[in-house]
């Protein structure tokens, strides 16, 4: 987990990646880890053929993603996963033009 119920994935082309992509697993009611103490609500999942550099400032964002409750819970609770991408688009503010 890297903040307050949110953890990230990741794996390169040294794991067999062919195509950059990110996904998004979103559970309410948490995912409980051996060695986390808090649930995991939401779990972002990156593949990446380059280095990696050019997701560290979507990495620092959903980072700061957990630091904002109100932001957390409009996306954990969403009512559909198109209501879950347009919060993600609204929160992730220096990414509204890459997802547009």
């Amino acid at each position: 987990m890297v903040n307050q119920g949110i953890a990230l994935a990741h794996a390169g082309s040294d794991d067999g990646v062919e195509k950059d992509g990110i996904s998004l697993l979103i559970c309410p009611e948490g995912i409980r880890f051996d060695d986390i103490d808090e649930p995991v609500h939401l779990m972002f999942f990156f593949s990446q053929t380059k280095d990696g550099e050019a997701y560290l400032g979507l990495f620092q964002e959903i980072i700061r993603l957990g630091n904002s409750q109100l932001d957390l819970s409009s996306i954990r609770f969403a009512q559909s996963p198109a209501e879950a991408y347009q919060r993600i688009v609204e929160v992730l503010t220096d990414y509204r033009d890459v997802a547009s």
